[in-house]
């Protein structure tokens, strides 16, 4: 069973990454320092199955009134209980969406693959664009948008 916890910075330090995101560069220290700030600026959580962090993410108030950016980190272990880990995600989105109630942006970014297209648009997110050369290791990112 999928277990939600308050994030802490250990938590960074147990998630073993995904292919994405340790070949892109986001376990760098660099990359660690702008999330670890990242999660004092919103709300975090962090997903443990077993004793074992498996994905954490969160939100925070953007740029823009009105706007919340929401992200998530996983490890590959999300991959072996795919519906488990859907229905956490979708329910902290969810809640997300009930506390941030005063928002009508909800805008976050993912790799341009099949993948993580269809997980987008299964959380309800709508595709707006590509941005270039984005992540550290030079790669592009797609941004998605729920407006409401």
């Amino acid at each position: 069973m999928i277990e939600i916890l308050p994030f802490t910075e250990e938590h960074y330090d147990r998630l073993s990454p995904r292919f994405y995101e340790a070949s892109a560069g986001y376990s760098s220290p660099e990359c660690r320092g702008v999330l670890l700030r990242t999660v004092t600026r919103g709300e975090a959580f962090t997903a443990v199955q077993d004793g074992k962090v498996i994905a954490f993410g969160g939100y925070y108030f953007g740029h823009h009134p009105g706007c919340v950016e929401v992200w998530m980190q996983c490890s590959d272990e999300i991959y072996e209980m795919p519906l488990s880990h859907a229905r956490k995600v979708i329910r902290a989105f969810r809640n997300i969406q009930r506390h941030c109630s005063e928002a009508w942006r909800f805008q976050t970014t993912s790799y341009p693959d099949e993948k993580h297209t269809r997980w987008m648009k299964w959380l309800g997110f709508a595709f707006e664009g590509t941005l270039k050369k984005i992540t550290p290791d030079g790669g592009d990112l797609t941004i998605w948008a729920l407006v409401r």
